[in-house]
């Protein structure tokens, strides 16, 4: 009932534009609230019993330790919520001037705080424009770039941010994977090698630690993942692009339009695992992909050119069918220029074989 009254009230005042009205109610009701949560850890203090009784009311271990969190951040808010109003919206780069200035805020006694500190890297973790940015402050207030010596600062905290945010991306992979959500996909394996690569570049991560582990096992993983995807295509294409004989066609067919659009999204996978390729661990095998799909395309298309040169008109769609297939795998390995060629060298073996029927 309390939370329906501040959203309502809040609403309220935001669309009257009373910003200070809408700020006090949410303090209000935050003071409110950790008076609340206080006296109800309070009282399984040495209470197993009553412990126990909380956490089947909350639903689970889990929500009492977000309790715990939120009880933490209300504490140390008012400190907060002075280092967010003295920190830009956004931060496009965190270098120079600007990192200087904002290693001047941490070293503010009231942020170096053990209850404070984490929550004061996060705050800052979501103005940065680019995630690994917050490294960059680590490396700066503990003069070494070493995983090894940071990890016994609490800025390792920092380090902990970006190893998460780096689970997270790949989790986020397999996920768009499992749904085939192609421009998904791209954009998570440009965001996964963005943040090791990143990672790699801020931090020496030389020394045996436990991130190395963990990002080590993740590139594993995710390299696994998309070697899943690619490695079967040079076999898909031959299959989808080999001559057939003409009584395997059927009159006026043509070849499967589902495996040509599934062939064109793994090729888009392809070309986002070849430009990044050395952070994502996929290196050796898109390279060995790539090169037996030029040689299958470069075999294909010559022999369907000369197969639709000597096309009947029962046969000509399906060989057609193929010869386009082709120019638009081959758009996503040679290029939209090599593409056009083709194109045209299948136009111009169409109009060949038109004038020969006609002849």
């Amino acid at each position: 009932m309390e939370t329906q009254i501040l959203l309502r009230d809040t609403r309220a005042a935001l669309t009257a534009g009373d910003t200070v009205r809408a700020d006090r109610l949410i303090h209000d009701f935050q003071t409110q609230s950790l008076a609340a949560i206080e006296k109800a850890l309070a009282a399984i203090v040495d209470n197993n019993k009553g412990r126990q009784k909380l956490v089947s009311q909350l639903g689970g271990e889990r929500v009492l330790e977000a309790l715990l969190e939120i009880a933490a951040i209300f504490r140390v808010r008012g400190t907060l919520k002075e280092l967010s109003s003295r920190l830009p919206e956004q931060i496009k780069n965190l270098a120079d001037a600007e990192l200087d200035s904002t290693r001047t805020l941490f070293e503010h006694p009231a942020l170096k705080r053990p209850d404070v500190f984490a929550y004061a890297l996060v705050v800052l973790f979501s103005r940065v424009a680019a995630p690994i940015h917050l490294l960059r402050l680590a490396v700066a207030s503990m003069e070494t770039d070493s995983a090894k010596k940071i990890a016994e600062t609490p800025f390792a905290f920092a380090i902990d941010l970006i190893v998460d945010e780096m689970t997270r991306a790949s989790v986020r992979l397999a996920l768009d994977m499992r749904a085939n959500s192609i421009p998904e996909i791209c954009v998570g394996i440009k965001r996964f090698h963005d943040l090791a690569r990143g990672l790699a570049t801020e931090i020496n991560m030389s020394d045996d630690t436990r991130w190395a582990k963990r990002i080590a096992q993740m590139r594993a993983d995710t390299a696994a993942l998309l070697r899943s995807r690619i490695d079967g295509l040079p076999g898909q294409v031959r299959r989808l692009l080999r001559p057939h004989p003409k009584a395997e066609i059927g009159l006026g067919s043509i070849i499967d339009t589902h495996a040509v659009a599934d062939i064109e999204a793994a090729l888009e996978v392809l070309r986002a695992c070849r430009m990044y390729a050395a952070e994502v661990a996929v290196n050796e095998i898109t390279l060995r992909v790539t090169s037996e799909l030029e040689t299958c395309l470069d075999t294909a298309t010559q022999a369907l050119l000369d197969s639709v040169r000597h096309s009947s008109p029962e046969d000509r769609p399906f060989r057609l069918s193929q010869l386009d297939a082709a120019v638009r795998f081959s758009s996503k390995i040679f290029g939209r220029r090599y593409a056009e060629l083709l194109a045209k060298a299948a136009e111009v073996a169409t109009q060949s074989e038109s004038r020969a029927a006609q002849g």
